[in-house]
């Protein structure tokens, strides 16, 4: 019988055979049952993801077709697509976070948790410290025949093949399964079938995120039929209120703006012809662009996957000008492809010349400069899109 260590070699080596990210190549080497067409979901993003198998277990359908909702109306009703800009200097590393949905700091509220509240669909929420209490909570949900969804790091859980140093930085949901005989459980992630894991894999990975430490939603059938137009509506209203309204200037279309200002700025210590003077750091932070932009959001910055939810959204809520706002959307995702790709060739090229560096950085402002004014024109659309709607919450409510 293989060790874990000897199968993860064997894992690595498929992912260096076929390009295939860590998950979906363990799931391959070992296959599992045919997990049915409500969760066979070859999923988009971690937290989106976990979220639609989550509603589909506890039978959330939308209420006209009886179908299980899909990712992208799971993103717009958690709050959507908004803009985070952050970066963090430490001693020995300069990281870049830039964020494509919404933050929960903007909305006050866990996306996942925001849609379940938003559905009607009851839930509670657990952390402790303590491991061995995060899995006795565990397994007490998972032998009530319950859903449920785990935090992780996304590091240590071996998902894209993210490099330890990155451990502590990039949380993750997941839905957790039993497994056959009460043994380990099962976890989906991207993969459309389930990945097989040791509770005590599982349990390193959800002790690796301080802030949410041994995290679990557990959540319970709904009483009746959701009411999926009103939690489509109120998801809309916060994203434009995200965009257009955000608590502080690291967001939002305010953010876009912050960013822009610094891309060119060389005397302010935050700005990026510093930052970026260093060979090295050149590569690491256009590469991070690239990938925050690129990597686990469905394409363009989530803009993608909005688009779809606000073709959706606008048959439910018999809003024709949402359809024509998810063509902006569309519009959005590739431009925010192309700067991704513009970031993505330069590091590619190697260190620049400073003549290179401040034209590059020039660029990349210019690009900033016009998505903030689309996305600012786009969030309008939809505050005036949703702003009649019954039931959609007030300004009072939304603060």
């Amino acid at each position: 019988m293989p060790t874990d260590k000897d199968f993860k070699r064997l894992v690595r080596a498929r992912m260096g055979k076929t390009g295939e990210a860590y998950t979906t190549a363990r799931a391959n080497l070992r296959p599992d049952r045919d997990p049915g067409p409500a969760a066979r979901l070859r999923g988009r993003n971690p937290d989106t993801a976990a979220l639609t198998r989550l509603l589909a277990a506890l039978g959330v359908t939308d209420p006209a077709s009886g179908r299980p909702l899909g990712e992208a109306t799971a993103l717009g009703i958690a709050g959507g697509i908004g803009f985070a800009y952050f970066v963090f200097e430490y001693e020995q590393l300069t990281t870049l976070y830039l964020g494509g949905r919404v933050n929960s700091y903007v909305q006050r509220q866990d996306a996942t948790e925001a849609a379940l509240a938003r559905l009607g669909v009851g839930f509670q929420t657990r952390k402790t410290k303590g491991a061995a209490t995060a899995e006795r909570q565990l397994r007490a949900a998972l032998d009530q025949g319950r859903p449920v969804i785990v935090t992780v790091d996304a590091a240590r859980f071996g998902d894209r093949s993210i490099p330890d140093w990155l451990s502590g930085m990039l949380p993750q949901d997941v839905l957790v399964e039993p497994g056959d005989g009460g043994g380990d459980p099962r976890v989906w992630d991207l993969a459309p079938a389930p990945v097989p894991v040791t509770w005590a894999e599982l349990a390193e990975a959800r002790a690796g995120i301080a802030s949410a430490r041994h995290r679990l939603v557990v959540a319970e059938p709904p009483p009746g039929p959701v009411d999926l137009a009103g939690a489509v509506a109120a998801g809309i209203a916060v994203t434009w209120r995200g965009m257009l309204e955000p608590p502080m200037r690291n967001f939002g279309v305010p953010g876009l703006a912050k960013w822009a200002d610094l891309l060119t700025a060389p005397r302010d210590p935050k700005g990026w012809p510093r930052l970026l003077e260093p060979p090295d750091r050149q590569v690491q932070l256009l590469t991070w662009l690239d990938d925050w932009v690129e990597t686990g959001t469905g394409g363009g910055f989530f803009r993608t996957m909005y688009a779809e939810f606000l073709e959706e959204a606008a048959g439910l809520l018999e809003q024709p000008e949402l359809a024509r706002l998810a063509g902006d959307y569309r519009e959005l995702a590739a431009a925010w492809s192309a700067l991704a790709g513009l970031a993505r060739d330069a590091a590619g090229s190697g260190p620049l010349v400073p003549a290179a560096l401040g034209a590059l950085l020039a660029g990349l402002r210019e690009r900033v400069l016009e998505l903030a004014e689309v996305e600012e024109a786009a969030a309008a659309g939809l505050r005036a899109a949703v702003a009649d709607f019954p039931g959609t919450p007030t300004d009072k409510e939304q603060r």
